[in-house]
């Protein structure tokens, strides 16, 4: 899928690696954030709101990104979808 990616945007190998890496950056970012929303809102809240922004963070990548930036941001986005499923585990 990134060969095709890179063409249809002419992207280079650092750009595209750049969105990919923005995806364990977001990762990392959100660790404290539904850290926090879990100590202060409770866990359920916290699984909630990790859950449906792991629905919708996908399709605002699909539906939106068209470059470089764009999906570096969409797809750093995409973390939420991550969080979801490694709440499920501890649930």
């Amino acid at each position: 899928m990134l060969p095709l990616t890179q063409a249809a945007w002419a992207l280079s190998a650092r750009e595209a690696g750049l969105i990919q890496s923005a995806f364990h950056l977001g990762y990392l970012v959100s660790l404290f954030m539904v850290g926090f929303i879990a100590d202060h809102f409770g866990a359920k809240r916290a699984y909630l709101t990790t859950g449906i922004a792991a629905c919708a963070s996908p399709w605002a990548f699909v539906l939106f990104a068209d470059g470089f930036w764009s999906a570096f941001w969409l797809h750093a986005m995409t973390m939420w979808s991550a969080l979801a499923a490694a709440a499920r585990w501890d649930t």
